[in-house]
């Protein structure tokens, strides 16, 4: 491991050496841009083709799966990360 920082070190002192002069600073190493359409309203999905491609539907909503909190429900009966 020891190595591999030295190298790393030497590298950064070649890069301190670079000849500079009359090069611009870059945010990015190539000059392009996003290309994005006009944002356009558009028409909505019937409700059946949004829940045949949904993997889980239940009473009307959504159904994903839970990514924060603990599983229990918290304060107003939902469940969530938090509390006292």
């Amino acid at each position: 491991m020891r190595g591999d920082l030295s190298a790393v070190l030497r590298h950064a002192e070649c890069l301190k050496r670079a000849p500079l002069d009359g090069i611009e600073p870059m945010t990015r190493p190539i000059d392009e841009s996003n290309r994005l359409g006009d944002d356009v309203p558009a028409g909505t999905l019937p409700r059946e083709a949004f829940e045949s491609m949904a993997p889980a539907f239940e009473d009307g909503f959504l159904r994903v799966p839970k990514v924060l909190g603990d599983g229990e429900a918290g304060p107003g009966g939902h469940s969530g990360g938090g509390g006292a």
